[in-house]
């Protein structure tokens, strides 16, 4: 009997909190939709991301005292950028790519907070552990710059300096990728340069994706690391 009232009563928590947070839905739906360089149904977004705000709302754990509210936030982008990359418009969009890698840390950022032990600064530490991961995304922009978009060197008069500091950089980035550890290294190029999704390296490797996270996120710090040795990046520690 008490089982099926804490039960009944974990799902009104549940239901309350969908209900409550479904104004962030739509606030990130049109945010996103807004800075796309090309048409998507507004309302196929919502759906995506209601369905990150149901998985929040079954996966949180309200007796750790982490905040719903960052819990969910990144697990409705993430649905959202899920549903872009099914339509096939992250594949076409350097900054999207970066977008959904940068949330899917983050996101592994706030489920490692939130597996700890509750305490009363649980909330603030998230938050700053989290604060402290973005500016260990900076290196991503570097390898946004894909081989791809870079052009052969065939009619110099035609090379403007900006494509040249920019095969440059590339050439960098690259050269700097051999300094690190070579299991974050090939991580790192199948993420970037191949364009894998961090779903398909982990059914590739045999882990979860959550274990991928955690290995780009800690490849992207060792990254920062020797860009900043090289000169590349701003030491700001």
């Amino acid at each position: 009997m008490k089982n099926d009232w804490l039960r009944e009563k974990k799902q009104a928590e549940r239901d309350w909190l969908i209900e409550k947070h479904k104004p962030m839905v739509l606030h990130l739906a049109k945010k996103i939709s807004q800075s796309l360089p090309f048409p998507t149904d507004f309302e196929d977004l919502v759906a995506y991301g209601q369905l990150g705000l149901v998985e929040a709302g079954e996966r949180f754990d309200s007796t750790r005292g982490n905040s719903f509210s960052t819990f969910a936030f990144y697990r409705v982008k993430g649905a959202i950028y899920d549903g872009l990359r099914e339509m096939g418009a992250i594949s076409r969009s350097r900054s999207f790519r970066f977008a959904t890698h940068a949330n899917e840390m983050l996101m592994t950022e706030v489920d490692d907070a939130a597996a700890g032990e509750p305490s009363a600064s649980a909330v603030d530490d998230e938050v700053k552990s989290i604060e402290k991961l973005i500016d260990n995304l900076i290196p991503i922009y570097f390898l946004s710059l894909d081989a791809e978009g870079a052009k052969e060197v065939k009619d110099e008069t035609a090379f403007t300096p900006s494509d040249y500091e920019r095969k440059d950089l590339l050439s960098l980035v690259r050269a700097v990728l051999d300094e690190i550890e070579p299991e974050e290294s090939e991580l790192l190029e199948k993420i970037y340069y191949k364009h894998l999704s961090m779903t398909d390296l982990a059914a590739q490797m045999g882990v979860t994706k959550s274990w991928v996270s955690r290995l780009h996120a800690r490849a992207i710090k060792h990254l920062q690391t020797a860009l900043v040795k090289r000169g590349i990046l701003k030491d700001e520690g």
